[in-house]
């Protein structure tokens, strides 16, 4: 069989074509080769744990958002309450919203339509005190709820922390944090990695010790807690010592960030207390107005910089101490603590 041989201006018609082809794929990249998201979830308070709050989409942008009308509006009947709020960050999985109101309520909605699966009252089907009772020093609001493993976890402003099913509202389990009229409320929604819920106590304006918990997504048992005021650098042993740690601040206003990788928890701790005449709390107050750093399952060490009305922030590290060691230096204090 005899071969054909092709003719140089083929050869170079052929390259020519390749060449532009490659050129239009660089310049004008294709559809087909073009990888949109997975999903459009919202599955954490930030959609990812380290609190980024960044979707990878682009159906929505700058020439087209005018354009945007409301698909639909969903009332969770607190209205005619003057001191509720909305300060909730919508959960959104496989098509199903999640949201709170400021009376501790829960709804599950279809994310498309607006039309509501089945809501939580706790005021009216629970063991929740009237909401006129609730004195909180933040507001009757809730920043969400976390869901993992079929269940939808929510704070209520009385310090109890429900699990409820996902599917059908129903109670799972109910943890009890803080006693009701004890200055303590959870505005706060919590995070969950690796089956721990990590969620914290406001009201730090009512001179509370600031608490942070890690709860077993399971049962809601307590996997360990975190008290963010240290008693040393509060003046426990000043003479005269100075008890003002167990009133000293420090609450956990916003939800923590996790870094499943390094298993670090990221909270950012709010002013000290009192919070305006700091003559009654010697010391360096840590961790107030600080961002600390705790491992899911062990001690801490703690580096901060600044002072309590001018820190620049504080980070912790796995740490074996038993104690609270002495600042190692004026500007760059190191402490070390065990729970």
């Amino acid at each position: 069989m005899k071969s054909k041989a092709l003719h140089p201006q083929s050869i170079r018609l052929g390259i020519a074509v390749l060449l532009l082809g490659a050129c239009a794929l660089w310049l004008v990249p294709s559809r087909l080769f073009a990888k949109g998201p997975k999903n459009v979830d919202w599955p954490n308070h930030g959609n990812d744990l380290h609190n980024t709050r960044f979707q990878d989409v682009d159906q929505i942008n700058r020439k087209n958002v005018h354009r945007l009308r409301p698909a639909w509006v969903f009332n969770t009947g607190t209205a005619k309450d003057p001191l509720a709020e909305l300060q909730v960050s919508p959960i959104v999985i496989n098509g199903r919203m999640f949201v709170t109101d400021g009376h501790s309520d829960v709804f599950a909605l279809d994310a498309a339509t607006g039309k509501k699966i089945w809501e939580y009252r706790p005021t009216k089907t629970d063991d929740m005190p009237p909401i006129e009772q609730m004195i909180v020093c933040c507001g009757r609001n809730n920043k969400g709820v976390a869901v993992a493993d079929g269940k939808v976890i929510v704070g209520r402003l009385d310090n109890v922390v429900v699990a409820l099913d996902a599917g059908s509202g129903s109670v799972v389990w109910k943890t009890k944090l803080a006693d009701v009229g004890s200055g303590f409320a959870i505005n706060n929604a919590p995070q969950v990695a690796d089956g721990i819920a990590v969620i914290s106590l406001s009201g730090g304006e009512f001179e509370v010790r600031g608490k942070v918990f890690g709860l077993r997504v399971s049962n809601g048992s307590i996997k360990w807690r975190f008290e963010t005021t240290d008693p040393e650098t509060y003046g426990s042993t000043a003479r005269p010592p100075s008890d003002q740690f167990l009133r000293g601040g420090a609450a956990v206003w916003n939800p923590a960030a996790i870094d499943r990788e390094l298993k670090l928890v990221y909270m950012p701790t709010g002013n000290a207390a009192p919070d305006i005449l700091g003559e009654n709390r010697p010391g360096i107050n840590l961790f107030a107005t600080s961002m600390v750093e705790r491992p899911s399952r062990r001690s801490v060490t703690a580096a901060r910089t600044g002072s309590t009305t001018s820190s620049i922030g504080a980070t912790a590290v796995p740490s074996r101490s038993s104690r609270w060691s002495r600042c190692t230096s004026h500007r760059t204090r190191r402490c070390s603590a065990r729970r």
